[in-house]
């Protein structure tokens, strides 16, 4: 599995890194077009819990983690948790994507890859879970189904932490 090389010396095998909250890396604020229409800005987000995945039309294992997302989405956007897909794909057909899996939560457009950049992204598809204060607090490299438990466990101690 793929590691985000700026969180690499925390990666330990399976491409899995979490920080505790005084050595968390702030996260790279972005802001792009989503589809339909609209904005979708990382700062703006301050004060939720973000669940990033940086994700590709033709990606098997994006297509197998839409369901549990758009679990996780249902599940906790009330309690704070913001879910947002950045898709890396420069003219892919993302809302018909996004009807056809069900989603409902903004797919972003990085279209020119700059955030993929910002993130050092290596691979899609790659989970980020950024904390209320803006910081990076787990990363995911990859798909496999128990990762959708160990996400919901790590929203869940996020969502309990003050703002």
């Amino acid at each position: 599995m793929l590691c985000l090389s700026f969180l690499s010396a925390a990666c330990s095998g399976g491409g899995n890194a979490g920080y505790d909250k005084s050595k968390a890396p702030l996260a790279p604020d972005f802001s792009l077009d989503i589809v339909p229409s609209g904005s979708f800005s990382l700062s703006a987000q301050r004060g939720k819990v973000v669940l990033l995945e940086f994700m590709s039309y033709s990606c098997p294992a994006c297509d197998a983690a839409n369901e549990p997302l758009v679990i996780l989405h249902g599940k906790f956007t009330k309690a704070g948790l913001q879910v947002a897909a950045v898709s890396v794909d420069a003219d892919a057909d993302m809302a018909g994507y996004a009807l056809r899996y069900g989603i409902t939560y903004p797919i972003a457009l990085d279209r020119e890859q700059k955030t993929a950049a910002d993130y050092r992204l290596r691979g899609t598809p790659t989970f980020v879970i950024i904390d209320k204060q803006g910081k990076i607090r787990r990363y995911w490299a990859g798909f496999d189904p128990a990762l959708a438990q160990a996400m919901e466990t790590a929203i869940t101690e996020l969502l309990q932490e003050p703002a």
